[in-house]
């Protein structure tokens, strides 16, 4: 959120005024400088304003996306599909690829858990951006079933894309609800 027009909207963000009036117990009769007793708006118009302040006059974007189908021999440099569409407003998050290409240009948040059963080897994979390491989630490899997670921030213009890819070995990721990656505009640029 832009800071300025906050600002204009609502006053000073710090509210000082009102603290140092208190401690010193100056009684008044004027409402105190940059408090909410100057603004009178309702609660929703309130969240429109900081709605448009946040997102300019787009929507937001957010997807959510879930693996309930197994994956077994998901090749070395492949996608790792989510099938399931839980949210997509902003209709970033494309299914059948597995891939979040973004409508808009900004600072977005995404995280990735990946639930494997017990094999003799680790699962490593990667979230990429645009054909770029962000950060690689580790699963291990044993007689018990495991789960890996990551989540990041980082700046994705326009059209760029952003997806999970297995890193090494022929490996499985269990669907079954347990794996699930996720996107949000944090704010646009």
């Amino acid at each position: 959120m832009q800071v300025a027009a906050m600002k204009s909207l609502f006053g000073s963000p710090v509210c000082g005024n009102r603290s140092t009036q208190r401690s010193s117990k100056v009684k008044t009769d004027r409402a105190f400088k940059g408090t909410r007793q100057n603004v009178k708006m309702s609660r929703a118009s309130t969240g429109s304003l900081l709605k448009r302040a946040a997102f300019g006059a787009g929507e937001p974007v957010v997807f959510t996306a879930i693996k309930t189908l197994n994956s077994d021999n998901i090749g070395v440099g492949q996608n790792i599909v989510f099938d399931h569409v839980e949210i997509n407003q902003g209709n970033g998050y494309h299914p059948g690829h597995g891939l979040f290409i973004a409508p808009v240009s900004g600072i977005y948040m995404f995280t990735c858990t990946l639930l494997r059963q017990p094999s003799s080897s680790n699962l490593h994979a990667e979230i990429e951006h645009n054909g770029r390491l962000v950060a690689r989630v580790h699963v291990s490899g044993g007689t018990m079933w495991d789960q890996g997670s990551q989540t990041v921030f980082i700046q994705v213009n326009a059209g760029e894309e952003v997806w999970v890819r297995n890193v090494d070995w022929v490996n499985q990721v269990w669907g079954a609800w347990y794996s699930s990656f996720s996107g949000y505009l944090l704010f646009p640029l």
